[in-house]
């Protein structure tokens, strides 16, 4: 947990769908089995699960409630009119604590930094769920990933609160500093810069005449 970091917004009841595999295997041509394995895993454990997206002043995060209440919650959502059972899961407001919890304990989380965030796009389509897609970039290169929204409440407007918390984060992102010049050592009998001689492996002053 980084010092500092907040929640801003969250919403529960989401559903992700990472499109990692799919580009890969496109771009490189190339089916990887453990690759296709981890997606599959992956997504069939978010499908029992209550998933949570939650934008800090740092990441956005996608994490989910664990098999055992993703399940208790289904029932619950089966039993009940309209699915309130399941919606009384979903409407629980997490705790930056807890966040951090959910996605290091449970299957399926997903940590972006919003500095790393390149593109976000909005689906709202007529029949359908609205969505939120997002592009980020790490060490494997360019990622994607849809949010899809099963509830009601602020769902429309996630790009938009994502694109402007991933430029505020850019904008205050501090420059590394840059690197240590090394520094040349000084002639102990005139004070002047030494010249490193390669050839003999010894420090020369051209002032001096002589080596240090």
């Amino acid at each position: 947990m980084s010092t500092g970091e907040y929640i801003i917004r969250q919403e529960g009841d989401v559903y992700a769908y990472e499109t990692t595999f799919w580009s890969r295997t496109i771009s490189t041509k190339k089916f990887d089995l453990e690759d296709f394995t981890k997606f599959v895993g992956q997504q069939t454990a978010r499908s029992y699960q209550i998933g949570y997206l939650v934008l800090t002043n740092y990441n956005l995060f996608f994490v989910t409630s664990g098999l055992a209440t993703g399940i208790l919650a289904q029932e619950l959502g089966e039993r009940t009119p309209f699915g309130i059972g399941r919606k009384i899961f979903a409407w629980k407001k997490l705790s930056l604590k807890e966040v951090y919890r959910y996605y290091e304990k449970n299957p399926g989380g997903v940590k972006i930094p919003l500095t790393s965030i390149a593109r976000v796009k909005k689906r709202s389509p007529i029949l359908g769920r609205p969505a939120a897609i997002v592009i980020w970039r790490d060490e494997s290169g360019y990622r994607g990933i849809t949010f899809s929204f099963k509830g009601f409440f602020g769902s429309r407007d996630w790009p938009e609160a994502i694109l402007r918390q991933a430029k505020i984060a850019r904008g205050q992102a501090v420059p590394p500093p840059p690197p240590a010049q090394p520094q040349t050592p000084l002639c102990p009998h005139c004070g002047k810069p030494l010249t490193w001689i390669p050839q003999y492996k010894r420090w020369y002053c051209y002032n001096c005449q002589k080596y240090a």
